[in-house]
């Protein structure tokens, strides 16, 4: 097993992934690599340890402004509706942890 032949995998096997995925899946390839290595007695260097991904770009995140929430919260039907999308949207809490109140 050869870096090129373990680069061109890498490459085609995570060209759609996001750089962070890539990333992780570097890393677990090194390790799994160096079990078989262990395992099956493989001399030599592992191959992806010199596989390098790009670090991930910085993306500034999307959120909705205070107008856009207070427009969503007054279209939703039922006031008890309206508190939940309000504590969601203002206290910044995701729909799993608001029901968790």
């Amino acid at each position: 097993m050869t870096h090129a032949a373990c680069l061109e995998f890498a490459h085609s096997a995570f060209a759609d992934s996001a750089a962070n995925t890539a990333k992780n899946k570097v890393i677990m390839l090194r390790q799994f690599y160096d079990w078989i290595a262990e395992h099956c007695n493989i001399s030599g260097k592992n191959p992806f340890k010199k596989i390098v991904v790009a670090k991930p770009k910085a993306v500034p995140r999307a959120f909705w402004t205070v107008d856009e929430c207070e427009k969503i919260i007054a279209a939703v039907p039922g006031e008890e509706y309206k508190c939940w999308f309000a504590l969601m949207a203002f206290a910044g809490l995701r729909r799993e942890a608001a029901a968790e109140l």
